[in-house]
């Protein structure tokens, strides 16, 4: 009865689990003894971001740099990138998701403690540009 219980708990939770930091060091140990893999570890919580400019370039696009640090102690998959343009009133005009693949040369995972630098260039939009945000996804 216990094994079934078990077994019940790693089918509905195993993915929550896989990703809670006091026991992703354990399964890493298990998965290698069991010739398993573990989903890439993911957790927003742990990604910083140092600083994010949008400044307008001589040929009137813009370039888009942030500077985003992987605060885990383990390698984590590069999340997507939300970056909305806002007119002078907070509306957003424009919104495009980049997919880590679009900003990072190589590889899409960041190791424990890795900082990389976002650098993205936006086509101008018709409308002034008022502000911008971006979030992690």
């Amino acid at each position: 009865m216990a094994l079934l219980l078990v077994a019940q708990i790693l089918y509905f939770e195993g993915y929550r689990l896989t990703m809670q930091p006091q026991l992703r060091a354990h399964l890493d140990k298990v998965c290698a003894t069991l010739s398993c893999r573990l989903p890439p570890y993911r957790n927003l919580e742990e990604l910083s971001v140092s600083h994010s400019d949008l400044r307008v370039r001589s040929d009137s696009s813009y370039l888009f740099s942030a500077v985003l640090s992987n605060q885990a102690p383990f390698a984590q998959a590069a999340p997507d990138l939300k970056l909305s343009v806002l007119n002078f009133n907070g509306q957003a005009i424009a919104e495009r998701v980049f997919s880590s693949a679009e900003y990072l040369l190589k590889p899409t995972t960041l190791a424990p403690e890795q900082t990389v630098e976002i650098r993205l260039f936006v086509v101008a939009p018709a409308a002034p540009i008022g502000g911008y945000t971006f979030t992690l996804l």
